[in-house]
């Protein structure tokens, strides 16, 4: 398992959305939890150096926000990089 680290950045985007929309903290820590144990799991961006993968949360009910990882990895450390907070779309 490999420690997560977050840019600050990264903090600044759940800050603004805790409380707002419904289960982001909740998808947020599973998804470290994930990405500690299996990063490999995530998409590599072609061309990127260091190797920077992406990783989506699939929004589990309608009015849950779905979540874009960007993160790097080694053998000790996830780092989240940045985070894309897309609210649940309402038709």
């Amino acid at each position: 398992m490999r420690t997560i680290r977050e840019e600050k950045r990264v903090e600044q985007r759940i800050d603004e959305v805790r409380g707002k929309l419904p289960r982001v903290e909740e998808i947020y820590e599973g998804w470290k939890w994930r990405l500690a144990r299996a990063p490999e799991l995530g998409y590599r961006m072609s061309g990127v150096t260091p190797d920077t993968y992406l990783a989506l949360s699939v929004p589990e009910a309608p009015d849950h926000p779905s979540l874009l990882f960007i993160y790097r990895f080694d053998d000790q450390y996830v780092t989240i990089i940045d985070l894309v907070i897309t609210p649940a779309q309402t038709n």
